[in-house]
C-alpha cells in the first residue's frame, strides 16, 4: 500500500536508527563521533528514500546474478567481514566465497557492520596488504579493445 511504508520508515524506523547511533569515545578517532555524523547524514536530502529504498530492495533480492556478473570477472577480490555484524551475520559470506572461490576472504574479529569504523587498524592492514600484494599492469602497453 502506498505510503505505509514510508509513514513506518519516518515514525518508527529512522528515529530508532538515529538512537542507534551513538558517539563512542572508544572508537578511533576519526569515528568517536560517529552519533552525531550519522545523524548529520540523514539530514541530506534523499539520504532516508535511499535508506528505505535499501530495506525494501536489498532484503528481497539474493542478487545472485550480481554475484556471478563479478565472479566472471578477471580481478582480484577481497571480501571484508566483521565477526559481530548484527545487519548481515558472516554466514551470508558462505554464497560468496562458494561462487568466487579465489576471492581472499578476512575476517574482523569483534569487527561490525562497518568495520572500516570500529576496527579501523585492523580494517586497513587488511586493505593495505591486499593493495600491495595486487600485480600492476604494464602502463606503457596500450590496451587490446
Amino acid at each position: 500500500m502506498p505510503g505505509v511504508g514510508e509513514y513506518l520508515f519516518a515514525v518508527y524506523l529512522m528515529p530508532k536508527y538515529i538512537k542507534q547511533h551513538k558517539n563512542d569515545p572508544s572508537r578511533a578517532k576519526p569515528f568517536s563521533n560517529w552519533g552525531d555524523l550519522y545523524r548529520q547524514q540523514a539530514e541530506y536530502k534523499g539520504f532516508r528514500h535511499a535508506l528505505l529504498s535499501s530495506l525494501r530492495n536489498m532484503t528481497t533480492q539474493p542478487f545472485i546474478n550480481e554475484y556471478q556478473a563479478l565472479a566472471n570477472l578477471d580481478l582480484p577480490k577481497l571480501l571484508i567481514w566483521g565477526s559481530n555484524d548484527p545487519t548481515i551475520p558472516i554466514s551470508e559470506s558462505k554464497i560468496l566465497r562458494e561462487l568466487m572461490p579465489s576471492m581472499k576472504f578476512r575476517v574482523i574479529e569483534g569487527g561490525g557492520h562497518v568495520s572500516s569504523t570500529n576496527k579501523p587498524q585492523e580494517f586497513n592492514a587488511i586493505m593495505l596488504d591486499f593493495l600491495i600484494n595486487q600485480p600492476l599492469e604494464d602502463a606503457s602497453q596500450p590496451d587490446s579493445d
